[in-house]
């Protein structure tokens, strides 16, 4: 009787458990919570920790039900068929080194060996003009951690092909949430989204002479400019470290209908995606002010989930990231401005974003998040943080994923009402754009070909340690004298 009873409460509890929920809030944390403890003191970061998973269990019970479909043979092989889609794109993006990488991964596997080879935090003294100084590792390193530590117990290999799994998992979250967004189960918007770019191939001929170069090696279309919007395909083949936790992170506040723990939510995105998580601010407080009921606005954000955890995880992180060596630099060729740099931003800005905008204009018109996401990717271009232009690159994520929203939500109302003159024109634009994944995909192909005929490693290179350890790079910085290194980093 009493075994009967306990079996039944066991079952009782877990039933009660929001798995799916419980899930995608421990693929944010994870990362956190693994630099507490191997990167902070642990009379700081044990504390810390306890505040996360304190602060986790009230936000869980805060989300409202994920949305499910229904669990009937053809969504189970529409499932299937997702799956595939996503492991296939996943695959063939480099994550894990099983085919031709990006030459952004140097760095990325740089990064990453360094994680798994060198004791945490990873600091090294060198000599920088005679003295020697102490370079750590400052980067956005969260989504590689759970990674790391893979291969620190199981080896290279391992924290390589974890990688991969960590990234499937990462896009399934983001799939899931795309999905009940629509309220559908369906493969087109996933399609949809891999395949959707600027116009990047008529960019590229008007600035290209020799276009057929560029079509026959499969370049990277998106840089004919002296400004780059990265396109969903090339974001996780370059720079999936930031993009996979961005998507879910942006989702997530989106569809929150309280202020109650939102900052906590996007305060995952420090560690994790660091020019996402600033690109998302401005929907963040349009998405706060929108919920807000009855209540003052900044009432609404005094909750112990926004204070402790939003304000732990933000501070600790945030600390750590202020040694890194590019914040505060510039190089003068993105801080110079001319006329043909003002040219080059209005072709890039009709090209890679305006079509768009004039596309769905009859249907987002009086939509409030046109409005906003037209002011964030008309001034994105003319921010700079570092060497290059990665502030327009990567804070502008959230607001390209909201334009793919936008334009596909468009086209399918265009369809339903049969404004067969939208639905042409947004189509012709999208299969304009679509050469650029394309090529990211037709590049991958060719090379890891030419590598496997040709003897060599299909893998790309290594960052050496002198690379990684430079302070000049996005990378490291200089910890002497920093905060985070001096009072909180064991």
């Amino acid at each position: 009787m009493i075994q009967n009873k306990v079996v039944y409460d066991m079952k009782r509890f877990a039933n009660s458990i929001r798995w799916d929920i419980l899930g995608i809030y421990l693929y944010l944390s994870l990362p956190v919570m693994i630099f507490f403890l191997g990167w902070i003191k642990l009379y700081f970061g044990i504390p810390a920790v306890a505040i996360v998973v304190w602060m986790l269990s009230g936000s869980i019970n805060r989300e409202k039900e994920l949305w499910r479909p229904a669990w009937n043979a053809d969504n189970i092989r529409k499932l299937l068929l997702i799956f595939l889609i996503i492991a296939l794109w996943v695959y063939f993006s480099g994550v894990g080194g099983m085919v031709y990488q990006n030459p952004d991964h140097v760095m990325r596997n740089g990064v990453f060996q360094t994680l798994v080879n060198y004791r945490w935090p990873v600091v090294r003294s060198i000599h920088i003009d005679g003295g020697a100084v102490n370079i750590g590792i400052v980067y956005y390193i969260g989504f590689w951690l759970p990674a790391a530590l893979v291969g620190k117990v199981f080896g290279l290999l391992a924290g390589y092909l974890f990688q991969m799994v960590w990234a499937f998992i990462g896009v399934a979250i983001f799939y899931q949430l795309i999905c009940e967004k629509l309220q559908k189960l369906s493969v087109w918007p996933l399609l949809g989204f891999m395949f959707f770019s600027g116009l990047d191939i008529i960019g590229k001929a008007l600035m290209d002479q020799n276009l057929w170069h560029v079509i026959e090696g499969f370049q990277h279309l998106e840089w004919w400019g002296s400004f780059q919007y990265t396109s969903p395909m090339a974001q996780l083949f370059w720079v999936f470290n930031q993009a996979i936790y961005a998507w879910v992170i942006f989702l997530l506040i989106m569809r929150q209908k309280e202020n109650d723990h939102v900052v906590f939510l996007w305060s995952f995105g420090v560690l994790t995606c660091t020019l996402p998580f600033i690109g998302m601010l401005p929907y963040l407080i349009y998405r706060s002010i929108f919920n807000q009921k009855g209540r003052g606005w900044l009432c609404s954000f005094l909750t112990k989930e926004n204070i402790l955890g939003g304000g732990s995880v933000g501070l600790l992180c945030g600390l750590f990231l202020l040694s890194n060596g590019s914040l505060g630099y510039t190089t003068e060729t993105v801080n110079e401005f001319s006329k043909a740099q003002l040219m080059y931003y209005i072709v890039f800005i009709i090209l890679e974003v305006g079509v768009y905008f004039l596309s769905i204009y009859h249907y987002q018109k009086n939509n409030p998040l046109f409005a906003l996401t037209l002011v964030i990717l008309l001034v994105c271009p003319w921010i700079h943080v570092g060497h290059s232009m990665d502030f327009c690159m990567r804070a502008s994520i959230p607001a390209l994923m909201v334009l793919w929203y936008l334009v596909y939500t468009s086209w399918r109302e265009a369809r339903k009402q049969r404004d067969r003159l939208t639905v042409i024109f947004i189509s012709i634009l999208f299969l304009i754009g679509a050469w650029t994944p394309c090529f990211e995909i037709g590049r991958t192909i060719t090379e890891t070909y030419r590598s496997a005929e040709a003897g060599q490693a299909i893998m790309q290179r290594t960052a050496s340690d002198e690379e990684v350890f430079d302070p000049y790079n996005n990378a490291a910085g200089v910890v002497d004298g920093s905060v985070f290194f001096k009072y909180l980093a064991r």
